[in-house]
Order: C-alpha cells, then structure tokens, then sequence
C-alpha cells in the first residue's frame, strides 16, 4: 500500500468517526471538546500528508512545504496533549489540577510549537530543499513534547489503575504503544508514513468505545445512563472534589400515566430533562429511573446550590404542553453533599436508592436533615449486609430454651434467626428483619434458618435432651409461596426428621390472613403432622373463630401483655379467666419475655404452662444451649 493509500484510509475513518459523533454525541461532557479536536487534527494530519506528496510533485515553493511539515508537526504535538487530557477527563482529574500545575502541563507543548514555527526560519530540525527533506539532528526534539505526554498518560493509567476502567487502561496502553511504532517506523524510512494511519485507528477505536459503553446516553431523554453515575462519583471522592448530588423525582408520574396516557407522559418526563440538562455541563446529568432524575454539581466559589434547587422546583412545578395539552406535575427535589452528608459512594447508593422509593408528607424541596438521610444510610448498609449473609448463608440460629411452670424442666426452645456482619458488627433483629419483611428477603432468610434448624436436629439427640420440638418462626410472605410445602417437603426429607419435631409459629397478625393459599398451607401443614403456635397473642386481633378452625397446639402471649398484665393489678383476675378459656379449648399458654422471679410466680400462680424469656436464659448459640439444656436437665 503506498503512501497516498494510507493517508486516504486515514481520512475516511477519521471522517466516518467525526460525522457519527455529529449525529449523536457519545462522549461525555468537557471530554467532547477534546474528542473533536483529535478527531479534527486526523483529518487534517493526512491532508498536509497529500497535500506535501502534491507539493513535492508539482513543486511547490519551499515557503510552502515548510508550512505543510510545520502544521503537521504541531497536530502530532497537540493530538499527544488531547490523549493525556482526555484520560485526565476519563479520571475527572481536571478539577483538581492546581494552576502552577496547568502551566507546567503545558509549557513542553508550547515549547514544541515555539521551535517548530522558529524553524521556519533557522532549519536547525529540518529544511526543504530542490533535493527534498532534509532532517537534522536536532529533529528528534520534534517528538520529545509527544512522548513526554504519551509517558505521563501511560504513568497516570498505571498510578490510578484501580479507578479507571480496564477499557481505558488498555486503550493508553494501545494508543501509547501503537503510536511509538509508527513514529520509529516514520523516522528509520520516509517511504512507510503510517502515523496518520494508526492515528485514525485510535481514534474510531476511542469513539467505537464511547459508542458501546452500556448505552452511555439514555436514548429518549439523552441524559447519561444511571450506571455510570456511581463511577463518577467514585472517581470525585477519590480525588476529593467537593459536590453535590441533587435528586429529582416526579412524584405523581403513576397519576400522569394514568390520566395522560404512558406516551404523553413520556414527553413530558423528556422535556423535563431537556430542562433539568440546562443547568449542568453534559454528562452530569443523569437518567436514573422513568420518573427520576440526578444532576452532578461540583462546588466551585459561586456554587449555590440551594438556588439551584429553587430554580429547579419552580421549572418543573408548572403547567408543561405536551400535545396540546396542558400537563401539571409535582416533583421532590433533596440534596446530599460530599463530604458534609455523605463520605463514600455507599452512602450516594444508599441515598438514591432511598430516594427512589419514599414516600414524603409532602413535596417541594427536602433537606437531607428532614430526609433522615443517616437513617437510610444505615438501612441501606444493613440491606447490604443481609445480601451478604444470604450469599455466604452467615445467619445464625440462636436457641431460647422454654421450660415448664411446673417443674422448671426445660422442654423446648424458639429458633432465632442473628446477624453478625464483618463490616457492621451485630445487628439486631429488631432492626433488620422488618426490612426483610418489606423488601421480601424475609423468604430467603426463612429458608436459611429453616435448614439449618434441620440439620441441629438431625445432628442432636433431642430426646435425649429432654426436648420435644424446635419452633421456628414462619413469616406471612413465607406461607403465601405455592412452593412452600413442597420445599418443606424435601427439606424434612433430606434430613430424615419426623415432623412433629418442629413447630411453626404465626403472628397473630398473620393468623388474619385471608388468602387462599396461606390457609391452605397451613391446613397441609397441621395434615402432615406440624405443631402450630400462636405467636404474639395480644399484638393483633385474632378472633376466636380463627382460633379454633386452625387448631393451634400453643398460644405464645407477647412479652409486651405479660408486662402490662403484671404492672397492674386490676388485669390480674381477668388475665387468669383468659387462660382458663383458653385451657377449656385445649390450647397450651406460653408466656414470652418473662424476666424476674416475681413475674414467673405470678404466671405460674394463674396457670401459664410454659415460660420463655431471660429469667431463666437469653437466646444462646448452638453449642452454648446444648451446654445450657445438659446442665439443667
């Protein structure tokens, strides 16, 4: 391929790329300034490349091809500065270059250009005779400014590895290495000119990469995809950049869907990003999900922030026309800070995850003090830490013996499920199990705990233990699963149980339920030869009826009623008549959260059958109650 090939080649791709990015713009807010001017400076190297093979041919005047090899000269210097400033763009390191620093970056570029127009005039690197070329020297200065720059690029990807994606990485790496060749090609022979040539690749490879980076653009508001938000928050707090992360939500989009129809509302929610777009530069603004958006704002020394939420709520609180119609919204609009609110990007995940889907007393504009943001910090935090114990399966079961009134003899226990997260310590269950309820892990969790009750029972003598039953706590979500049964099923199998070994405790909440399916496995279960117990008698409203038709073998009074029953005396004697109804229906009484010698002579008095709670023993790990129930046989 001849010279005149290559350069061709050179200058359709760089065209093809530049044409492209026109009709949609890939690459990310300061970056694109950058991207263009390297991909105008390939179109313009190749083109001095012909246009000096022309002048040779024709015979230009020597003024002429010094011009050429001067302007091509200065592209290689200045597409060297682009690289380097597009990685510190990939790294968002520009805000955080100091000015003394900026003009040390600059000065070999400048130098450079200085020499190459002094040239012209003192031909101490090159000249243009009738013989042609004419290198010195002194010429190999001209690639000193773009190998110092390619060297920092490469330094930089290696120094801040960890931050920059792998793509990036090996695109210094490649870019670097590709364009070192071709200048050692270029000077040892001027027949095999392919720096223009390898340029261009660069180039398409740097756009093709931007094109297919996970969507970068959502394609109807044109916002930046969500995914890469965490990114750069990550790389701002790495740099310690002072920002803001300032969320907007459409609080009524289900109402306008439903009233406007999805289309409309979809033109609404583009032209609010269009709106939402203005305030940033390109690429801070994010597309987070249909109804919510997340502009990136970093503090500068006229920032203000809260202006610019004002500005904002008063933007998209109005009457928008969309189709001729006349569409009202209203928004939530809250603002975090790094490093006042929030110091890692756990925190922003934590935040906006939140943010997503609260439910506020009102719109308009919320401080991150009224938003609880700690709070959900930390929910967020134990939410993670629960995927964690639920990939590892780290849940622990304590054991809470229950002992008879009668003789003290300690005949089963209450399987309780515990969390201890290397990174957050002990969790509560008060704290984190409420969370499971509502995100629905409760179903995994259950399943967890479940097993490995089976498998203490499997692994122990209980008998031999002088206890009956494990009783395990069996969550609403849980016995509203089809698969539930059968599941069961084969876990009993597997570990060759009999079934009267484990006794499923229903909140009284729960014991309400009406749902087919949640009925109907419970009949399967007292079928196939389960113990049932009414949990936390006293915190709902189960009626006698319910009672009865689901034939529990124990009713589990709350902790909370023995408290209030025992610190007045007047509930007393209609606290005994309750137990004697109950003992005419054939129900056993189990009082939880029994914690002095005065409650459990008083229970023991009235005819509760059996006592739980830390009078006798606190929840203990598997070891420690086998130990416990040995001791006190």
């Amino acid at each position: 391929m001849s010279i005149l090939e290559f350069d061709i080649a050179a200058l359709i791709i760089s065209l093809i790329v530049l044409v492209n990015y026109e009709r949609k713009k890939h690459v990310r807010d300061g970056l694109s300034a950058i991207f263009v001017t390297m991909t105008i400076i390939t179109i313009v190297l190749p083109i001095l490349d012909v246009l000096y093979e022309a002048g040779a041919y024709f015979q230009f005047s020597r003024g002429t091809m010094m011009g050429f090899l001067t302007l091509y000269y200065i592209g290689m210097e200045t597409i060297a500065l682009c690289l380097f400033l597009y990685l510190f763009g990939q790294l968002r390191l520009r805000d955080n270059l100091t000015l003394p620093f900026r003009i040390a970056l600059s000065l070999p570029h400048f130098f450079g250009v200085a020499i190459l127009i002094a040239n012209q005039w003192t031909c101490q690197m090159f000249n243009y005779t009738e013989d042609g070329l004419e290198r010195t020297l002194f010429s190999l200065f001209i690639y000193v400014a773009p190998a110092l720059y390619l060297g920092i690029s490469v330094g930089y990807a290696l120094i801040h590895r960890h931050e920059l994606k792998l793509v990036y990485k090996v695109l210094v790496y490649f870019f670097s290495g590709i364009n070192l060749f071709a200048i050692i090609v270029q000077l040892l022979t001027d027949d095999l000119l392919i720096h223009c040539f390898t340029l261009s690749i660069c180039i398409l490879i740097l756009f093709l990469n931007a094109y297919k980076d996970r969507n970068l653009l959502d394609n109807w508001t044109g916002l930046v995809n969500k995914v890469h938000l965490p990114d750069h928050i990550k790389k701002l707090i790495h740099n310690k950049i002072p920002f803001s992360l300032i969320m907007v939500r459409i609080a009524d989009y289900s109402m306008l869907s439903s009233s406007y129809g999805v289309d409309n509302t979809e033109l609404l929610i583009a032209q609010i990003a269009e709106f939402v777009q203005s305030f940033v530069p390109v690429g801070d603004a994010y597309q987070i999900t249909n109804n919510c958006f997340g502009i990136i704002v970093k503090h500068k020394r006229k920032t203000d922030t809260a202006e610019l939420q004002k500005k904002l709520y008063e933007g998209i609180d109005r009457v928008w026309n969309v189709n001729s119609m006349e569409m009202v919204c209203t928004c939530f609009i809250s603002e975090v800070a790094y490093p006042l609110h929030c110091e890692d990007e756990k925190s922003f995940r934590s935040y906006m995850l939140y943010f997503q889907k609260m439910r506020h007393k009102r719109y308009g504009i919320i401080s991150a003090t009224e938003f609880g943001l700690k709070n959900k910090v930390r929910e967020r935090q134990v939410e993670l830490a629960m995927t964690r114990a639920m990939k590892n399966r780290s849940f622990e079961v304590h054991y809470q013996p229950i002992c008879t009134t009668a003789d003290q003899n300690f005949v089963s226990a209450e399987a309780l499920v515990r969390l201890k997260d290397q990174q957050l310590g002990y969790i509560p269950p008060m704290e984190f199990i409420p969370m499971a309820e509502e995100n629905g892990t409760i179903i995994a969790i259950g399943n967890i705990m479940l097993e490995k009750v089976c498998q203490f029972i499997a692994s122990h003598d209980l008998e031999a233990m002088g206890i009956s039953y494990i009783e395990v706590n069996l969550s609403t979500i849980q016995c509203l699963q089809r698969t539930f049964i059968p599941d069961l099923e084969r876990l009993m199998e597997k570990y060759q149980i009999d079934y009267r070994k484990l006794c499923f405790e229903i909140t009284e909440t729960a014991s309400n339920c009406e749902p087919k399916i949640f009925t109907e496995n419970l009949r399967k279960l007292r079928e196939m030869g389960f113990l049932l117990a009414l949990d936390d008698y006293g915190t709902g409203y189960a009626n006698l009826q319910r009672l009865i038709t689901t034939e529990f073998d124990l009713i589990k009074f709350d902790k909370y009623m023995i408290q209030t029953t025992w610190d007045k005396e007047e509930f007393h004697e209609t606290f005994q008549k309750l137990l004697k109804m109950f003992h005419s229906l054939g129900f056993h009484i189990v009082a939880e959260g029994v914690e002095n010698l005065e409650q459990y002579n008083f229970l023991k008095e009235v005819g509760c059958d059996y006592i739980q709670g830390y009078y006798f023993s606190r929840p203990l790990p598997e070891d420690e109650f086998v130990d416990f129930v040995e001791r006190h046989k």
